[in-house]
């Protein structure tokens, strides 16, 4: 994360990037928010100072600086948006930032998993299902992230044919937005999108994350700010579906303005796999009414 110290004067402010402490006392601070408070005839620069060492656990400190200006002309140079990267996300940043929510459940995702009761599996796919499980269930402890895609999640999502003139499935494209003062940015491992040639209007966000029993990253966190990010290109006009795997174990969520919930775990060595395939089949049919709309 960049640091930021910001420069006041009576007639103007200015911002500039700085990578260097003065001291111990300013060690691993960074300055990410100016709030200005109108007080009669005064106004009153109030500068937040945030421990910036990890993103994920950034907190105020103190109110560090209080300025009173008697001058209006305030003028801002060269604030930018702060940017992140989707792999320094995880939910106790975007609860905190965004005031996002989690909920055990939504009415969104319970339609999205009773969807499955009415979901019919053929004689094919489960032929196919059958044959790709037994390797999960031989290999997935062996294979890392990249093997684990191309022999089981890849097949899977063969199945459902994402791939259609109107919208497709994309892999490490770039997705972005500016969300408050944040620029959030990344390559999520699959997104289905509106566009032929190029993702346009995404829909969906898959994240994988292999290793099971490391707990340092958040993948439920990172395939949250990829689907943040897709509700805000959709200008919050539709509720946005994503699915994370870790190892054996499919998650499927849902964001709908603030709010968001996770599925519990499916695991797909077992007869869960039925119901994954069944759930990204409703999955399509929701992102063709997107795509009607």
């Amino acid at each position: 994360m960049i640091q930021r110290i910001v420069f006041l004067t009576i007639k103007h402010i200015y911002c500039c990037d700085y990578r260097k402490c003065f001291s111990s006392a300013v060690l691993k601070l960074s300055v990410l928010r100016l709030e200005f408070l109108n007080s009669r005839s005064k106004y009153m620069v109030r500068i937040f100072k945030y421990k910036a060492s990890k993103l994920h656990r950034a907190q105020i400190t103190d109110f560090s600086f209080l300025y009173l200006c008697r001058d209006q002309n305030f003028k801002i140079k060269n604030m930018e948006p702060i940017k992140v990267n989707f792999k320094d996300c995880d939910r106790i940043f975007l609860d905190d930032t965004f005031k996002l929510k989690q909920f055990r459940n939504l009415a969104l995702l319970d339609i999205w998993q009773k969807s499955k009761e009415n979901c019919i599996i053929n004689e094919h796919e489960d032929y196919l299902l059958k044959a790709i499980q037994e390797m999960l269930i031989d290999r997935v402890d062996d294979w890392n992230e990249q093997e684990l895609i191309e022999n089981f999640i890849g097949p899977m999502f063969s199945l459902i044919n994402f791939n259609t003139l109107k919208y497709g499935l994309f892999s490490e494209r770039l997705l972005k937005a500016i969300i408050d003062d944040y620029e959030l940015s990344g390559y999520p491992d699959a997104i289905v999108a509106k566009g032929r040639r190029k993702p346009e209007i995404p829909y969906f966000c898959f994240h994988e994350y292999k290793k099971e029993n490391d707990t340092k990253d958040d993948p439920a966190g990172q395939c949250l700010v990829a689907m943040l990010v897709a509700q805000e290109l959709n200008h919050n006009e539709i509720p946005l579906y994503g699915v994370y795997v870790v190892g054996k174990h499919w998650y499927f969520m849902v964001l709908q303005g603030k709010e968001y919930a996770i599925s519990k775990s499916y695991q797909a060595i077992d007869e869960d796999i039925y119901d994954i395939v069944k759930l990204l089949k409703h999955l399509k049919t929701i992102i063709e009414e997107y795509v009607k709309q």
